[in-house]
């Protein structure tokens, strides 16, 4: 069975929907998605909206200060390292994103997340880093349309960028208006397309 892992910073309620809807997919198709994610930073933990789903590997990070910055790492590696494909943050900061695309070898590797920045001015070095992880990844994953767009702006192939739209479960709605006609909602078709090509895996899947 094909392996991907996708790492998050953390996981919030609103993202569990997304991830066990994808994971119940790509099984059907002979996909293993895995999860491994860190813990929620100071800031994050002010939501409360971090949970730990039973399929969800969780790991400690290691906050560190440099610069007057300051930013908690998480070493996920050696859950992913003999995997099909692994999908990372898009983050300037994300030491699991800089071990995967450093060194790719035969590993396929997504990046995911906004892509562009929109709620502060990016840092530059952050961005030169997010930048060369656009160039660098096999696919980008992002959560919106503009994120997209930026990506492909940025230089990115259009055929590499999807937009996944995770951040609003919307399987209830889909379901209903489906029902009707009997087709398979299509939520997350694009996603697992996605995701079963970052893998190298699509070309003898079945599509559905």
């Amino acid at each position: 069975m094909t392996e991907i892992w996708v790492v998050q910073p953390y996981i919030p309620a609103y993202r569990v929907a997304f991830f066990e809807s994808l994971r119940s997919s790509l099984e059907a198709s002979g996909v293993n998605l895995r999860v491994v994610a860190g813990r929620p930073d100071r800031s994050q933990a002010e939501r409360g909206d971090a949970v730990s789903p039973p399929w969800l590997i969780q790991v400690d990070g290691r906050r560190v200060s440099a610069l007057g910055r300051s930013a908690t790492l998480t070493t996920t590696r050696k859950y992913w390292q003999a995997a099909d494909a692994v999908i990372v943050p898009h983050m300037g900061s994300s030491f699991d994103a800089l071990s995967a695309l450093s060194r790719k070898s035969q590993l396929r590797v997504g990046v995911w997340g906004h892509i562009a920045s929109y709620t502060a001015t990016p840092n530059p070095i952050d961005s030169l880093i997010e930048r060369w992880q656009l160039r660098r990844a096999d696919h980008i994953f992002a959560y919106t349309p503009s994120g997209a767009n930026f990506a492909i702006a940025a230089g990115a192939d259009a055929g590499k960028v999807t937009t996944v739209m995770n951040a609003i479960d919307t399987t209830q709605l889909k379901n209903d208006r489906h029902r009707c006609s009997g087709a398979i909602p299509p939520q997350h078709n694009a996603a697992r397309r996605a995701i079963r090509r970052v893998s190298g895996s699509a070309g003898h899947l079945q599509e559905s």
